[in-house]
């Protein structure tokens, strides 16, 4: 259900399945099982015990029937604003933000550029906003070896950015993060004189903030007027 998701086809190589309505760290979700679990080690066999552990798992697995439908609500938003607004695009990702349900990520891909915004439950009417940003993609050609940037693109879906950072040429996966913060970031190439150099893949360090981030997450789900925390142009609704 989150949006790494599992390789349930291994060893066929289909990227991982993955549904992508649930974050990797929910505590609607985990905190009820984890309730149910202390109860059964703490009062194993007694009636009490049972009907917490049955309570916590009809609880979680409401939880995560409301978070498809809630993405599946903000994804048909999303559809209609797009085609309103004539906007082309390949695909799209529709995740929550960190930590609840009621706010969503829209990752809207297009072969140079993409598009960033962000939807809560409670926007009613309120217009689309969207951010557009520029892929990066023709430092493609750039890479001498694309072995790498091959995988990239299977293991992100298409849901990866490039840039050059300093001397190196860097892969961003867009899925996990929000502009301009992203938890995966990789390696590729080095520039050395001019030339673009294959390196080994390495991970670089994360692009965390997570107190700004946490707080503008909290603000925007009942506020949709929020400013995004990196601004550059524009699509509105």
């Amino acid at each position: 259900m989150t949006v790494y998701g599992t390789q349930l086809f291994w060893p066929f190589m289909p990227p991982p399945a993955s549904v992508g309505s649930i974050f990797i760290i929910d505590p609607f979700y985990s905190l009820p099982l984890a309730a149910g679990f202390l109860a059964i080690l703490m009062a194993a066999g007694k009636q009490l015990s049972h009907r917490v552990m049955i309570g916590s798992l009809i609880f979680s697995t409401a939880y995560l029937g409301w978070s498809y439908a809630a993405q599946y609500w903000i994804t048909q938003q999303t559809e209609h604003a797009l085609q309103d607004q004539q906007i082309d695009y390949l695909h799209i990702k529709i995740t929550p933000a960190p930590l609840t349900t009621l706010l969503w990520r829209i990752v809207v891909i297009d072969e140079d550029i993409y598009y960033e915004g962000f939807r809560s439950i409670f926007d009613g009417d309120t217009a689309f906003s969207l951010t557009q940003y520029e892929r990066g993609i023709k430092l493609k050609k750039r890479l001498p070896d694309k072995t790498y940037i091959d995988r990239i693109t299977w293991f992100t879906q298409d849901n990866f950015k490039l840039g050059q950072q300093h001397n190196m040429i860097v892969a961003t996966d867009l899925r996990m993060g929000m502009e301009p913060h992203y938890f995966f970031r990789f390696q590729l190439a080095k520039i050395h004189n001019g030339a673009v150099i294959s390196v080994a893949p390495q991970q670089l360090p994360m692009q965390r903030n997570a107190r700004d981030g946490l707080h503008w997450v909290w603000q925007r789900i009942w506020n949709p007027y929020v400013e995004p925390m990196i601004e550059k142009g524009s699509v509105n609704d």
